[in-house]
């Protein structure tokens, strides 16, 4: 990965005090001419300060103008791409704890990554899926109705084309034996007596599995959090650099920049922290509890959740980056 060469926030700077430079100049033109004007009766060939002055301060204003222009097009059109080639970029940033700017440090990858990581954790360690039901020793086995057993109604039972269909009440016809054929008892909404209810990847010697209330509402809030932090993060990002370097734009324009940049690179960004976030917590877990046991699945759980979604972010953000680029370049 290559370093930048160009630092775009001292570009502007350096062109915006040439052209401060050139006013000074031109004033001390101005008040050179002036003296030089007081006394050019008394000698001759007196100096053209005044217009010396100008053609420098003119030189300056140009060249201060020109390193403008070239900081905003590349701040516009390609520093976005050209830091995901460096290292910095990709790697954490514990300077955006410290930033004087709230803002910037609770919507930075850094912090977004650890409400994320917790989250994540905490769907991998009780959220296993959807309850599915387990038979105890006793429980009666339901007795699932044959298809040559199933009542049928002269005229129910349609044959088209090899297949038979079924008309509902409502008149909908729908595949017979199929879970909506209206022959077949529905499925009870509560566990027969004996069933129990367990989850997916769930120790099935355990009476009843429930998700607690805690992990339930602790995992979802963090989620949202982080997930909203990140969306924030992108348009806020964007509305600082145009305020740097398009003071020209009005409040309007520099809101619906904003806002695209936060749904364009927000958005994959976001889901890419969930997404990766999941898979950190379920391996860092199983890390942790090889290494150091039950707190060791803890702590690995929390904190491969987290590196798994500041690196589901950055990657999410390039993709959103990507695109943005893609559509500058096809619609300008």
């Amino acid at each position: 990965m290559s370093e930048r060469v160009i630092d775009p926030a001292k570009v502007l700077e350096m062109g915006k005090a040439m052209a401060k430079a050139a006013v000074d100049v031109d004033a001390k033109g101005r008040q050179a001419q002036h003296l030089i004007d007081g006394v050019s009766g008394l000698v001759g060939g007196a100096p053209d300060a005044l217009g010396r002055a100008k053609k420098v301060a003119g030189s300056l204003a140009e060249q201060g103008g020109e390193a403008v222009r070239k900081a905003v097009k590349y701040v516009d059109d390609v520093k976005a791409l050209e830091e995901l080639t460096t290292w910095q970029w990709w790697m954490p940033n514990m300077a955006n704890f410290t930033d004087p700017d709230w803002q910037k440090v609770v919507t930075s990858d850094e912090f977004g990554s650890v409400p994320i990581g917790v989250a994540a954790y905490l769907l991998e360690k009780f959220d296993k899926g959807s309850p599915v039901l387990r038979p105890g020793s006793n429980a009666p086995i339901p007795i699932i109705p044959r298809m040559d057993n199933l009542p049928t109604a002269p005229g129910q039972i349609t044959t088209h084309q090899g297949q038979q269909w079924v008309r509902r009440p409502s008149g909908l016809i729908v595949p017979s034996g199929s879970a909506a054929d209206p022959r077949i008892p529905p499925a009870p909404t509560n566990p027969p007596p004996g069933w129990r209810g367990v989850r997916p990847g769930v120790r099935v010697d355990v009476p009843e599995y429930r998700v607690p209330k805690w992990a339930s509402v602790t995992s979802k809030t963090l989620g949202w959090a982080g997930a909203g932090l990140t969306v924030y993060g992108a348009g806020y990002n964007q509305w600082l650099q145009d305020k740097q370097y398009h003071p020209e734009m009005g409040g309007a324009e520099r809101f619906a920049r904003a806002a695209g940049n936060a749904v364009i690179e927000g958005g994959p960004a976001a889901a890419g922290a969930w997404a990766l976030g999941v898979k950190g917590a379920a391996w860092g877990a199983t890390a942790g509890t090889m290494i150091g046991g039950p707190v060791g699945g803890v702590i690995g759980g929390v904190v491969g959740g987290a590196v798994g979604a500041f690196v589901g972010s950055k990657a999410g953000a390039a993709v959103g980056r990507g695109l943005k680029a893609l559509g500058k370049k096809l619609f300008g």
